[in-house]
């Protein structure tokens, strides 16, 4: 009986995991990927984005596999899983009865759209899935008197597992972060966890932007062959090239990349990203009513002020055409 009271309080954290759990089935059966390749960056090659998780997996074996290297993978995929379960779980859960259809819609796109958690099966051992993880465990903690505390040292982890985090998560654990400081009418607590995790973002974003390809030790095949050397998996010469464009210690000029980001537009053709954003005009057309509706509900200036913002959060990825060479992300 109490089996059966916890399933129905828990059905939808319980229906979401076993959605994500099914879709990723087919990757974790598949196995080894190239893109494993990104676990053997360590900080021997410099103190940049990048290196933080290939550096933690040293700490904890010496003697790396491609079995190894895949359980390490689909147990941080499965956390990942459980961890989006229980916030977006939760959220359905204490939802008004007036929002919590739009809500399940909403939350079913997320869970199979291509480009949402779907890039993680698609893209099967990408990294992404550890900054991702980061920017989860910050929004989950602001809410903890205790835990909140660990925000700005998450930042800095993101930061360092793959500076995207900058364009993509931060910006969001930024927004939530100042809501949260006027929802507490400026709490000192609120006021001082803000304040540190925004020197945190400022600092982090300017040293890995900015400094860290000035640390690089390896570089050309000196580079290649270090990676390549710590595991016994047969990678393709495509990466290579890849290699070295990451960990390139000199710095682009603007000039270079937009003529780059050209060249990567061009590569495919115009025609080919209306064709990614066409599938999307409806559920962006239902996006803008939703995001009207709650804005015109709002009940005071901080909610109208949060909404708005959340919005306007899809520009902050705008500077990553510039900072970034994963133009892909």
């Amino acid at each position: 009986m109490q089996l059966s009271n916890s399933i129905k309080k828990y059905r939808y954290e319980l229906i979401i995991f076993v959605v994500l759990l099914a879709q990723a089935m087919p990757a974790f059966i598949k196995g080894p990927s190239n893109y494993y390749i990104a676990y053997l960056f360590d900080y021997k090659i410099g103190y940049v984005s990048r290196v933080l998780i290939g550096s933690f997996i040293n700490l904890i074996t010496n003697n790396l596999t491609v079995t190894w290297l895949r359980t390490f993978i689909t147990i941080s995929y499965i956390s990942v899983f459980v961890l989006v379960a229980l916030l977006l779980g939760t959220l359905i859960r204490n939802a008004g009865e007036d929002v919590r259809k739009a809500l399940i819609f909403m939350v079913t796109y997320f869970l199979i759209a291509k480009y949402a958690m779907w890039v993680w099966f698609i893209y099967f051992g990408i990294f992404d899935v550890f900054w991702f993880l980061f920017a989860l465990l910050s929004i989950i903690f602001i809410n903890n008197r205790y835990t909140m505390w660990f925000v700005p040292l998450l930042c800095f982890f993101g930061m360092a597992t793959h500076y995207a985090f900058a364009f993509i998560s931060m910006p969001t654990i930024a927004v939530i972060l100042l809501y949260d400081l006027i929802e507490n009418k400026y709490a000192k607590r609120n006021l001082i966890l803000t304040i540190v995790s925004f020197a945190t973002m400022a600092m982090t974003s300017v040293y890995f932007f900015i400094f860290a390809n000035r640390t690089i030790n390896l570089q050309g095949n000196e580079l290649v062959d270090y990676v390549y050397s710590k595991l016994d998996y047969p990678f393709t010469d495509f990466f290579k090239t890849y290699i070295a464009l990451y960990f390139d210690p000199e710095a682009q000029s603007l000039i270079n990349t937009l003529k780059d980001l050209w060249a990567y537009v061009s590569a495919a053709g115009l025609k080919y990203y209306l064709l990614i954003f066409w599938p999307a005009i409806p559920v962006l057309l239902f996006l803008a009513f939703m995001w009207f509706k709650t804005i015109k509900a709002s009940k005071n200036k901080s909610e109208k002020l949060f909404f708005l913002l959340c919005i306007a959060l899809p520009l902050a990825a705008l500077p990553a055409f510039v900072f970034s060479n994963d133009l892909y992300r």
